[in-house]
């Protein structure tokens, strides 16, 4: 089989057979040591390759070409080898073409959808365009990895050129016919030329046409009709046959010469210089004379005018060629016509007393006597049959007619005999057996002296083809209403009474035998919401207040679903008062449309709510940090007051409940991390069931006396990666939250654990918009019997600060929402007024082993032996007041102490004392080198020293972004005394 018979599929497919089959080899060949069999398929891979007619080419995911064949090369007139390295988008012209195929590739890339061949226009090295057709396919490697794309690319140029060409040939031809039918229908020359001109504009797309009679008493060309720009160009325009300057032009040479004049541009041409400027200053660059002639003498032309040079082709010339025989014969016709006419006129008025009743009829006259024979016709009757008119009279009138129709004639003369008048359709038999369908108005007359049947017969051939033509386009119009999913409906304003079509009883699911229309019951189909709304529209049409009928609503379809209707209408007739009298109009099915828009309202809603949540998280673990900066100087200062004031100070009791409240603000900052999402503290590997069962006795504390708690926990469930104490948040957050659903009245609540199969659709319905992937998860579920929520309510459940209890703060869902979005979860509510409430928390099963958390494993335990507290520690912090607490807090443990203010003053105060301090309490967030880049100067300069991290926010946090030697542990802000005691101690330096 050749390369040119072979499909471009076929190509694609041979030629990742043999990629495959080389590759095949080239793992084989080091083991068998046949390395002819490699190279001979290369050879054959290359050979079909190199004598391909298409180019082929490969590239990677990232657009480079890293494959080109000498056919693609040429194509774009690249020397062999010059394309491999180039990316495809420098293979396209500047523009935004080049950002819609990196676009492109990143989708395909992404989504692998199936190949579908496309159209490009690329850049040839010398900087031309070429059209090219594009197949192209996936390329895979023996995983089925994609690892780029190959392409069969083919040179469409001359295609594209040949299909322009196709296009203006074809216009040409469609201006023809119209010509032609033009001909036919036009009986007067006048309009006959304006018919011409305006058929040209319309059709032949020309920018401007016109027709010039010559005067023969003067020569001059007279423009008659005109169509298109004209904008005064004739009115400048001055053409006389013969003259040596206005006579040359392409109008007056037709006219003159008698054959089709051509001016290809007349930018250039020297015969246009008289009307040139006027010509391009309407946009005139090419032009066609066209002569017609009346009885073998040139009386006038058809002159077209083009937007660009060089429109007129070879082949467009002969179809012009041809246009100005056909005016001519037109011309011929009508004189002709003129002259039958005045003939007939002439005969006629000889014969008018006579032959008034025949020949005054333009269609046929049949006179019968009572028996159905002919006894006259006129002209057109036995013409119009082909025969004469001697053939006809005597004949009985039942040999005119098909035998279907035949077998009737008694009957129908009957008719006229009883009535005195029949009118009916029927047909007629020509002379050579063709038939003619007529309409025949037939009546009982005295004629000559006696009853006769006098009837007029008309041809209805083209009546009946205009008919059959109607019906096949309403069958097309009623596809195409069918595949728009649209329905047309012909309103009785006055009645109500409606016609619709198929289509729309199709469009609500009845067959159209049970679909019968009515106001009163499309009213009743009408959604009872949107009522109002389309009685009001329509009564603002009708009354002349808006412009246009357009509405949407809902209709209940057969199955009692709900779909949504566009529709469009007009009043097409008024009675003589101007009251509407019938309205058209279509109902179009936007059912996808809506469901579509709707979808999209509620992804920008769930994204401005994701928005608005994560401003809020990080606003308040901005404020927790601060505030837990001044909590740590509140907190400091009253530890150390407490040491100096006796156990018998008045003052001692204030100072011991300041402390208190200040640990209780302690617990509010933790929330408000908790909600930021940075407050997790030490994570690992637990069972929630476990967790649940350790902690009954103090979820049970916690529910009212009036309310059960009902437990059912999962077994064998796959661990999940938490920290403890942030999981029996949420369960306390959410047990106490049914338990004031519940009230005083009587009620159960649930805890559930399971295990459960998420895909993304699933997970799209979670509250919170960080989806995490498709999965196993493990999940808890807190049930209750409360009061419920409505939307409104469970539209703001996670809104810090927002509480429907009186004394509540509205932090303790906005926790939960933190709390397991730290935790890569999902959340899912279910409520409803009086339905109880149901929420549901998934968290990522752990399928790894049990591992300890960075917290536990961060700092090593102390050693035995280490001497009593003595060194030298320096305090980083950038808040004062923080910073003198603390150091105030290591010199009462019995410790030198130096401070600095940020990491860089850090870096040098320990360089300058690098021997002796032996320890670094260090803060994270600092201006000018902040912690982490501190930690690092620092264990660099001294390599055995031991850094204690401080922070407003979490261990789990900030340790997550150090580690290593050095790292000595951890300390939280706020801190007591003793917590920073047992820091210290931790970190290798003995209590005294």
């Amino acid at each position: 089989m050749s390369d040119r018979d072979r499909t471009k599929t076929d190509l694609q497919k041979e030629l990742e057979r043999l990629r495959r089959r080389i590759a095949e080899l080239e793992s084989r060949g080091a083991g068998d040591g046949r390395p002819e069999d490699l190279r001979a398929n290369e050879m054959r891979c290359q050979l079909l390759l190199d004598t391909m007619i298409h180019g082929v080419q490969e590239n990677d995911c990232s657009g480079v070409i890293t494959y080109s064949n000498r056919a693609h090369h040429r194509i774009l007139g690249y020397e062999n080898g010059e394309l491999v390295g180039k990316t495809i988008w420098q293979l396209l012209p500047p523009g935004g073409e080049q950002g819609a195929l990196r676009e492109y590739l990143a989708y395909l890339v992404k989504e692998q959808p199936k190949p579908a061949p496309y159209l490009s226009v690329s850049r040839k090295k010398d900087g031309s365009l070429v059209d090219l057709q594009i197949d192209w396919d996936y390329q895979r490697d023996d995983a089925g990895r994609l690892k780029g794309f190959i392409s069969v690319i083919t040179d469409i140029t001359e295609r594209k050129q040949a299909e322009a060409k196709l296009r203006k040939v074809t216009r040409l031809y469609a201006l023809l016919g119209q010509i032609n039918q033009t001909i036919v229908r036009t009986k007067d020359q006048d309009e006959l030329f304006r018919s011409i001109c305006q058929v040209a504009v319309e059709f032949g797309q020309f920018r401007m046409a016109w027709v010039g009679l010559i005067d023969e008493a003067t020569g001059i060309v007279l423009p008659v009709a005109h169509a298109g720009q004209e904008e005064g160009y004739l009115t400048v325009l001055s053409i006389r046959i013969g003259d040596e300057t206005t006579g040359k032009g392409p109008t007056g040479s037709a006219l003159l010469e008698g054959a089709l004049t051509i001016c290809d541009d007349i930018a250039t041409d020297p015969r246009m210089l008289p009307w040139r400027e006027e010509a391009l200053k309407r946009g005139f660059r090419s032009s066609a004379a066209i002569p017609f002639r009346k009885k073998e003498k040139v009386i006038g032309s058809l002159n077209l005018y083009a937007a660009e040079p060089g429109f007129f082709t070879e082949d467009e010339r002969k179809l012009l060629t041809e246009i100005g025989v056909d005016v001519s014969y037109a011309l011929d016709a009508l004189e002709r016509e003129k002259e039958r006419k005045l003939a007939e006129e002439a005969r006629w008025e000889s014969e008018r007393k006579y032959r008034t009743l025949f020949d005054s009829a333009t269609d046929a006259v049949f006179i019968l006597d009572l028996d159905g024979n002919i006894l006259d016709v006129n002209r057109t009757a036995h013409t119009r049959l082909g025969y004469t008119k001697q053939e006809m009279v005597s004949m009985h009138v039942s040999r005119l007619d098909p035998p279907e129709f035949a077998v009737r004639v008694p009957e129908r003369l009957a008719q006229m005999s009883r009535s005195g008048v029949a009118v009916f359709e029927s047909a007629h038999l020509r002379k050579d057996g063709s038939v003619m369908p007529v309409e025949i108005n037939g009546r009982l007359l005295e004629y000559e002296g006696r009853q006769v049947y006098f009837s007029i017969v008309r041809d209805i051939t083209e009546r009946k083809k205009s008919e059959e033509a109607l019906r096949e386009s309403e069958e097309r119009l009623r596809l195409a209403l069918s595949a728009a999913k649209q329905g047309l409906y012909d309103l009785n304003v006055q009645t109500g009474e409606t016609v619709v079509t198929p289509e729309y009883a199709s469009m609500l699911g009845y067959t159209p035998e049970e679909f019968t229309e009515t106001n009163a019951r499309w009213i009743e189909r009408l959604h009872p919401d949107d009522r109002a709304l389309v009685a009001d529209t329509y009564r603002a049409y009708v009354g002349g207040e808006i412009p246009d009928y357009r509405v949407e609503f809902r209709q209940r379809t057969k199955s009692g679903e709900w779909k949504w209707i566009l529709s469009i209408g007009k009043i097409v007739e008024f009675d003589v008062s101007g009251n509407p009298l019938r309205m058209l109009g279509t109902h179009t099915d936007i059912t996808d449309r809506k469901r579509s828009e709707q979808e999209r309202l509620e992804l920008e809603r769930r994204l401005l709510y994701a928005q608005k949540l994560e401003s809020l998280g990080i606003l308040a673990g901005g404020i927790a940090h601060d505030f837990n900066n001044l909590l740590m100087a509140v907190l400091g200062n009253l530890d150390l007051a407490l040491r100096k004031v006796s156990p018998v100070s008045p003052a001692r009791l204030n100072i011991e409940q300041s402390a208190q409240a200040a640990r209780r603000a302690t617990d509010l900052t933790r929330q408000m991390l908790a909600y930021s999402g940075k407050g997790r503290f030490i994570v690992k590997p637990m069972d929630l069931s476990e967790l649940v069962e350790e902690n009954t006795h103090l979820f049970r504390a916690s529910v009212a006396r009036t309310a059960t708690l009902d437990i059912r926990l999962g077994r064998s469930l796959p661990s999940i990666e938490a920290d403890v104490g942030q999981v029996q948040q949420v369960i306390m957050n959410l047990i106490t939250n049914a338990a004031e659903a519940i009230g005083d009245s009587s009620g159960r609540i649930i805890i559930t654990t399971g295990m459960q199969e998420c895909d993304a659709q699933c997970l799209k319905q979670s509250r919170l918009e960080d989806v995490p992937p498709a999965g196993r998860f493990v999940y808890l579920e807190v049930s209750d019997t409360g009061c419920g929520m409505d939307e409104q309510t469970q539209q703001r459940l996670f809104d810090p600060f927002f509480t429907t209890k009186a004394p509540g703060r509205g932090l303790g869902m906005s926790a939960i929402l933190g709390i397991v979005r730290g935790h890569g979860g999902s959340i899912f509510v279910e409520s409803g007024p009086g339905r109880g409430t149901s929420i549901r928390i998934l968290f990522p099963a752990f399928e790894g082993a049990r591992t300890e958390s960075v917290a536990s494993a961060g700092a090593p335990a102390a050693e035995a032996g280490v001497p009593a507290m003595s060194g030298t520690v320096l305090v980083v912090d950038d808040e004062e007041i923080v910073r003198m607490v603390c150091k105030e807090m290591v010199e009462t443990m019995g410790l030198q102490v130096l401070t600095a203010v940020d990491g860089r003053d850090a870096v040098d105060v320990f360089t300058r004392h690098a021997d002796s301090i032996s320890h670094v309490i260090l803060d994270l967030s600092m201006p000018n080198m902040d912690g982490m880049a501190a930690f690092t100067e620092l264990v660099r300069i001294k390599p055995g020293l031991k850094v204690i991290l401080s922070s407003g926010y979490d261990e789990q946090d900030s340790l997550q972004r150090l580690s290593g030697p050095g790292l000595a542990g951890f300390i939280q802000k706020p801190y007591s005394l003793q917590n920073l005691r047992d820091a210290l101690a931790k970190a290798g330096i003995a209590g005294k």
